[in-house]
């Protein structure tokens, strides 16, 4: 267990236990999804739209610590380690930002979703780039195209690359939490962007080498 891993924990638990404590105030009915400007169009019960969130964080959690186990390259995670557990932070936190969020929102208090929405995803897109530039080649973790998946330097060369490109974007992104009304269009484009277009970066690096 290193610091990010029980911060990991620490994070979880406080976000079931904080679960706990509000649930009594909630209505009976939550509003658990937004349309694409803000408008609430989405309801759960109180118990599922209260823990579905801390659950979903747990499945999570559980994941990430499955996969170096059970990936045939694990000895590659190994050089990335650190900075893996610390984006499993980073998305514990980011799981338990966006419960915050709907919770106060329910509670009758001013929270702008599409903002929080622009300013989470920004965050965690960002230390996805840190995590991404420094990946050694895996099943599970990073931009696994066919072409990346033959080479170790494809791999390489897409990372580096892709993680300037996803740092790029997640400022795009932050700058949705600006502008609400046009949030998911700050999210969308750059994601997409950045998939497709480091996609074909790894196809191009491919080309490159030598028959």
């Amino acid at each position: 267990m290193n610091a990010y891993k029980i911060l990991t924990v620490a994070v979880l638990a406080a976000t079931f236990l904080a679960a706990v404590f509000i649930y009594p105030m909630m209505p009976e009915r939550m509003v658990t999804h937004w349309g694409l400007y803000g408008e609430p169009n989405g309801f759960m019960g109180r118990a599922w739209g209260l823990f579905i969130v801390p659950l979903l964080m747990a499945v999570l959690v559980g994941i990430f610590e499955a996969l170096p186990i059970i990936d045939p390259l694990r000895e590659n995670y190994k050089a990335f380690r650190g900075r893996y557990d610390q984006f499993v932070l980073v998305l514990t936190l980011f799981m338990a930002f966006l419960f915050s969020a709907v919770a106060l929102w329910n509670l009758g208090l001013p929270v702008d979703i599409m903002s929080s929405m622009s300013l989470g995803i920004g965050v965690l897109f960002y230390f996805t780039a840190l995590l991404i530039s420094e990946t050694r080649r895996n099943y599970f973790v990073g931009i696994r195209t066919p072409w990346t998946l033959s080479s170790d330097e494809v791999w390489e060369k897409t990372h580096k690359h892709a993680g300037r490109i996803f740092k790029a974007a997640s400022v795009i992104i932050l700058l949705g939490a600006f502008f609400p009304q046009y949030a998911i269009i700050f999210i969308i484009l750059p994601l997409l962007g950045a998939a497709a277009w480091t996609t074909i970066y790894s196809y191009l690096e491919y080309k490159k080498l030598p028959k």
